[in-house]
């Protein structure tokens, strides 16, 4: 390996810690799923729980010693036709989800998916691109929070992950000014 590749590994792995250490984390799931069940998306056997294709588990800091830090990752499409599904399906406390687009221009967000169930659940068709997901507790007092994550990549329209009446809205930043 030359000097130049040595360098470029040294630096990818320098920004993979310095992401980590702020509670980042970038995933990359490169499925698009054509199974009809809800949530039917499987995680690849053998990977460890937390890095499998679909499933994670996390947590959002805050108490009464620290600000809310909440848990932040990347997730990916890669085509136009693509829905990106993000269900938490188990959370310790109230929580909510927010999608930003590569730009900042776009938002999806959800706290509750219905006002018996306080989960949040985003279906968004998006193009191709990395978005910065984020969950955070909704209401204070903050307290550590933990929860279990859902994420996979459908088509726009499979039915019952991601019919087009069940799309979330994203606000437009932009058009907001």
């Amino acid at each position: 390996m030359g000097i130049l590749a040595r360098g470029l590994v040294a630096a990818a792995c320098a920004t993979l810690l310095a992401g980590a250490a702020q509670g980042q984390a970038f995933f990359s799931n490169l499925v698009v799923n054509t199974c009809t069940t809800l949530n039917c998306a499987t995680p690849i056997q053998g990977e460890s729980r937390i890095w499998s294709v679909n499933e994670f588990y996390g947590a959002v800091l805050g108490n009464v010693d620290i600000a809310q830090r909440p848990f932040t990752m990347i997730v990916n499409t890669g085509g136009d036709e693509e829905c990106m599904r993000i269900d938490i399906r188990f959370q310790s406390t109230n929580l909510s989800a927010t999608l930003i687009s590569q730009e900042g221009r776009k938002v999806w967000y959800s706290n509750d998916r219905s006002p018996t169930d306080q989960r949040p659940l985003i279906i968004a068709a998006l193009p191709a691109g990395h978005y910065e997901l984020q969950i955070n507790q909704e209401r204070e007092p903050y307290k550590n929070a933990y929860f279990k994550l859902f994420q996979a990549r459908y088509h726009v329209g499979n039915d019952p992950n991601c019919r087009l009446a069940d799309l979330t809205n994203p606000v437009d930043l932009a058009a907001v000014r």
